[in-house]
């Protein structure tokens, strides 16, 4: 989930713990003991609803936290265009993912790295549309490689399964030089 997503599912939570807490608040005493039971009482449910809506919170702050530690000294143009957009002159495909082929301009591998982890922190935070990225897919691996004639970054995947749509998904953004936000 991206951090909005979290934050919106704490507030559906929170919602729903204070509407139970009201209900079970206005329920008689009686009425109370026989409808609160910690399995099914509204109260108990309230008490987990609570804790669902803190838990979303505390991911929506490690996103958050990842995002500036990840990408604090990088200007907002490096951040919003991952450098495969913003370089790339060519790519081709592998049975576990896509090798992505820049000039040696580009910038070095490492560095190269740093802003596509930069890139995926800022798209988890929601900034970004869903389903156009290539480095939002979960369990993706970066590797760069670099000498005197160009860079490549290999995307690869350890779910076979996604592999395809990582590839689709990386062709569009590189032929279209689109990522939308």
């Amino acid at each position: 989930m991206r951090a909005t997503e979290h934050r919106d599912a704490a507030t559906l939570h929170a919602a729903r713990a204070a509407e139970l807490a009201r209900l079970s608040d206005a329920l008689g005493a009686g009425q109370r003991e026989k409808l609160d039971d910690p399995a099914t009482g509204l109260w108990f449910r309230s008490l987990d609803e609570e804790r669902q809506a803190a838990a979303h919170l505390v991911e929506a702050a490690a996103l958050k936290t990842e995002f500036e530690e990840r990408c604090g000294a990088l200007a907002p143009a490096q951040i919003v265009v991952s450098p495969l957009q913003r370089s790339s002159i060519g790519w081709l495909r592998k049975p576990d993912g896509i090798v992505v082929l820049l000039p040696t301009d580009a910038g070095p591998p490492e560095r190269l790295l740093e802003e596509l982890r930069c890139h995926r922190a800022w798209m988890r935070l929601g900034e970004a549309v869903a389903d156009k990225c290539p480095l939002e897919l979960p369990g993706i691996d970066l590797v760069a490689y670099g000498d005197r004639t160009g860079i490549s970054v290999e995307i690869t995947l350890t779910d076979p399964a996604l592999v395809a749509e990582l590839q689709r998904r990386t062709e569009y953004v590189l032929a279209t030089k689109q990522h939308p936000h």
